[in-house]
């Protein structure tokens, strides 16, 4: 499996030294990565790719997003292609409140074992915190540090559950 996160997405080999350095002063173990911009669809294309990536490697991705994926948007060049095997790896979870997704993150430690993702992914991260906060920034930074925690807690579970086995976990986020 893929030792960085953005190996997932792009096809960029092991020439990524300078990334690695940065990554090896973490302060968690569960690789953790945030993708912030505007162009939402490019953003869940992204995470489909190491969704994808990820799948086609055996391991188990959760993809959670506010609502359903309309169609799967484009691969990047070069990488791993959606097929039968991959897609069968990755499961979809369509949290539509922000309490859907605090809740099912909160409860991540109920799951069994044989069914822990290697690789959590939580697409739009705005539309939780937006849902239920009306514009209220004080609101909006508790409730996005709440999910950012959840989240980075949901996923040290996996990685300590599954590294019995050998197995690491990564987290994604785009915002």
């Amino acid at each position: 499996m893929a030792e960085n996160l953005l190996e997932l997405i792009f096809p960029v080999g092991k020439t990524l030294d300078q990334l690695k350095e940065l990554s090896s002063n973490q302060y968690s173990p569960v690789p953790s990565t945030l993708i912030i911009g505007q162009l939402e669809e490019m953003k869940t294309a992204l995470l489909m790719q190491a969704a994808v990536s990820e799948g086609t490697t055996g391991g188990q991705v959760l993809f959670i997003a506010p609502s359903k994926l309309n169609h799967l948007p484009p691969s990047v060049h070069g990488m791993a292609q959606p097929s039968s095997q991959s897609m069968n790896n990755i499961r979809f979870l369509y949290a539509c409140h922000t309490a859907d997704l605090q809740g099912y993150l909160a409860s991540v430690h109920l799951t069994p074992s044989r069914d822990l993702p290697t690789l959590i992914i939580i697409d739009n991260l705005q539309k939780y915190v937006k849902d239920d906060m009306l514009g209220e920034i004080a609101s909006m930074m508790v409730t996005t540090h709440r999910l950012f925690s959840l989240a980075q807690e949901a996923a040290e579970y996996c990685h300590t559950a599954l590294t019995k086995d050998n197995i690491n976990s990564k987290l994604i986020i785009t915002d």
